[in-house]
């Protein structure tokens, strides 16, 4: 997979560099753990469902990172999906000391179709990540189109971005 291919390059780089890195995923892959803690990177598993809203596993989420990124005490924090942009973020308001980079892949499940479920999910996605990204010192973003949405949502400003245009 093309995305994961360039996390890892990311990671290995940073690991390279002297970084102490830590890799957190939502799902286990065990090859990818094997191969990454050969590299020197640490990798935590905190369970999380992807694309689907549960209150209290997704509160179990943000509490494991809180307390993954109390153990490690991260100088930098990337994340990727949206899950992982808006929870890291939360995590780390308990957390001043780490900078915080999310990467944004796409804008998901919440924003592809109308209704009035849709609506409600859309509406809580975009106060989540104003609160979340408030945290963030720089926002990744892939593609033009996101970036315009994030500044037309007054999740962010546009000079609070970088625009990489990518898979």
């Amino acid at each position: 997979d093309t995305m994961m291919s360039k996390r890892k390059q990311l990671l290995i780089s940073l690991a390279k560099k002297g970084h102490r890195v830590t890799m957190v995923s939502m799902e286990r892959h065990v090859e990818t753990e094997v191969e990454l803690r050969s590299l020197g990177i640490y990798f935590r598993y905190a369970p999380c469902r992807r694309n689907r809203l549960s209150f209290f596993g997704d509160l179990m989420f943000i509490y494991k990172l809180i307390g993954l990124i109390s153990e490690s005490k991260p100088d930098v924090v990337v994340s990727y999906t949206i899950k992982p942009n808006v929870y890291s973020g939360i995590a780390l308001k308990f957390n001043k000391n780490s900078r915080f980079f999310p990467v944004v892949t796409g804008l998901g499940y919440a924003f592809q179709e109308i209704g009035m479920k849709r609506k409600v999910l859309r509406w809580l996605t975009v106060l989540l990540h104003r609160f979340s990204f408030s945290r963030a010192e720089k926002i990744i973003v892939q593609n033009t189109h996101n970036c315009q949405f994030l500044i037309d949502s007054k999740i962010t400003y546009e000079g609070s971005m970088i625009v990489i245009e990518g898979d």
